[in-house]
């Protein structure tokens, strides 16, 4: 096969066109409408941010009035949170 930049735009794009590869056996590809599941997506990232910031706030409580002792790994714990809830 002769190198890329020798093909004239039409046979570069008749390249492009066509599959990388053939599917496997028994699969019939629709790119037309995709299966999607978005709605895991949406659900993974809303429940854990919100576990991990409650389970957080909950230390930070129990550390200050609680425990009442604060340590600066207390601080940095509540510091990223912030930026992970954010």
């Amino acid at each position: 096969m002769a190198s890329w930049s020798s093909l004239s735009p039409a046979q570069q794009q008749a390249i492009l066109d066509e599959p990388a590869l053939p599917p496997p056996d028994g699969v019939i590809p629709n790119f037309d409408n995709p299966m999607k599941d978005n709605a895991t997506a949406f659900v993974l990232i809303t429940l854990l941010p919100t576990i991990i910031a409650v389970a957080s706030l909950s230390r930070a409580y129990s550390r200050a009035f609680i425990l009442k002792k604060i340590y600066l790994e207390d601080s940095k714990l509540l510091y990223v949170v912030c930026f992970l809830v954010l």
